[in-house]
């Protein structure tokens, strides 16, 4: 799950890379919206796994 965390955090950051237009300096807000989507749905497959590990580890403690 982290490892797909991480994909789609980049695969965001590479789409709101490219989102913009060099020669006008203008945004194309659907690539934003998407680029925005994949980087907090990445953060949210992180943050889970994370508390999984958390939980696992205070269970065999």
């Amino acid at each position: 799950m982290s490892k797909n965390g991480l994909f789609l955090i980049s695969i965001g950051l590479i789409i709101f890379l490219l989102s913009s237009n060099a020669v006008t300096g203008q945004y194309d807000l659907l690539s934003i919206v998407t680029a925005v989507t994949f980087i907090i749905f990445g953060t949210v497959f992180i943050l889970k796994k994370m508390l999984s590990c958390k939980i696992k580890l205070a269970t065999l403690k």
